[in-house]
């Protein structure tokens, strides 16, 4: 025995054909007993489902009223543009599998790019990955293909405990992310230390502010951003003025009692004392060696230099040879006894 078929019925048993439906009408299985299951033929692309309604044909069938009982699929690797397809011709469309999508304006699938999926066929567009996700290469098919390119977020990145990790967009597949440290912290963001850690100098006390800075608090007689500047004490500085003015009033005492003194010496130069003179009724009684009276005062010694006229009379106070000595002694002599000119005036 074989089934009726659909738009037939068969109530008694034993039969050797099957009573049609009629005209525009089908059944919902090939198999009805009664003529109550036949149901009005569904339109063009459309289907009678188990319910005894119609249905459009997917997309990939198509379905002829009064040629096919049910939809038809395309052939392989074609599709329709659309469910409720009528002919085969419609069948003009390459069948994007998962991991593509259609191009309708050309009728070509392409592979999902890089950041999207597509888990289903017969698609036109793909799914998008989750934020700061990628896939690794273009037609994923899954969302667990898509990965994390927010290093920062995964904990991806190879920043300081006291960094903050800044995500960057990625090039070339190259993860990129920045690490800066926090305030209070110094360092290139990998490796961060504490702002105060030999940042103040002369055991300054290093302190931070409630947004990180750092500040010192200097010892007596420092002071600067780092107490790097040492300075003098009040006390100390009057003390060092004191001595520099006195070293000044010092110094020109001094220069005042040279002045003074190389002006006295000019002055007794320029004013010699007069020479005693001997009295009247003493005899004047000649000097040997000088040619002057006995009572005659010497001349002081600053008065003897060589631009006087009796330079050469003056031999004690040069230091010269024994022979030339003698020599100006009997000068001397002879010019003491010899006869002036004027004796008889």
């Amino acid at each position: 025995c074989e089934p009726c078929g659909f738009a037939f019925f068969q109530p008694a048993p034993g039969s050797f054909s099957c009573i049609p439906c009629g005209v525009g009408k089908t059944t919902l299985k090939e198999t009805s007993t009664n003529e109550d299951e036949c149901r009005d033929e569904c339109p063009d692309g459309e289907h009678l489902v188990q319910a005894g309604i119609c249905l459009p044909c997917p997309q990939g069938s198509y379905r002829t009223k009064g040629v096919h009982k049910n939809c038809v699929d395309c052939p392989p690797g074609t599709t329709t543009e659309a469910a409720s397809s009528v002919k085969r011709m419609q069948c003009n469309t390459p069948r994007c599998s998962a991991g593509q999508f259609l191009v309708t304006s050309i009728k070509q699938c392409q592979f999902c790019p890089r950041g999207t999926y597509q888990d289903q066929e017969l698609q036109t567009i793909c799914k998008l990955c989750p934020t700061d996700h990628t896939t690794a290469a273009q037609g994923a098919t899954q969302e667990n293909q898509c990965y994390s390119t927010n290093q920062c977020a995964t904990g991806e990145d190879d920043c300081s405990w006291h960094a903050v990790c800044i995500d960057l967009p990625d090039e070339n597949d190259i993860p990129s992310y920045q690490c800066k440290c926090k305030p209070g912290y110094k360092g290139n963001g990998t490796h961060c230390q504490d702002a105060c850690s030999n940042f103040c100098l002369n055991d300054g006390v290093c302190k931070k502010n409630p947004i990180g800075y750092v500040e010192c608090v200097c010892k007596e007689n420092f002071s600067g951003e780092r107490c790097e500047v040492r300075f003098q004490p009040r006390t100390q500085k009057v003390a060092l003025i004191t001595a520099a003015i006195g070293g000044v009033v010092a110094i020109l005492v001094i220069i005042v009692v040279i002045i003074w003194m190389i002006s006295y010496r000019f002055n007794r130069i320029d004013d010699p004392l007069e020479p005693e003179k001997c009295p009247v009724d003493e005899p004047i009684q000649s000097n040997f060696l000088y040619g002057r009276p006995a009572c005659e005062q010497p001349r002081p010694i600053g008065y003897y230099y060589e631009d006087d006229d009796d330079y050469d009379m003056k031999t004690m106070y040069v230091v010269e040879e024994e022979k030339e000595m003698e020599e100006r002694v009997r000068h001397a002599q002879a010019h003491m006894y010899s006869p002036s000119t004027n004796r008889d005036d």
